[in-house]
């Protein structure tokens, strides 16, 4: 007989923007306490006026919830 049961938490977030610090580093510690198998972020608005600036933020925070 196969068990088929697990237990794996999704978050999904509607974040109405993520430019502040402090909404990113709440972020960092809700994903940090809840430990999800998957997390999906909606409406992070971010707005660069330069578009290189907003592939290194989001670098910025794909290595911040990589060590997660």
């Amino acid at each position: 007989m196969v068990d088929l049961s697990f237990n794996k938490s999704i978050i999904t977030l509607t974040l109405n923007g993520l430019n502040a610090p402090i909404k990113t580093q709440r972020l960092a510690e809700c994903i940090t306490k809840h430990d999800p198998a998957m997390c999906c972020l909606q409406e992070t608005h971010f707005k660069y006026k330069n578009p290189d600036k907003l592939k290194e933020r989001d670098r910025e925070i794909h290595n911040m919830l990589a060590l997660i």
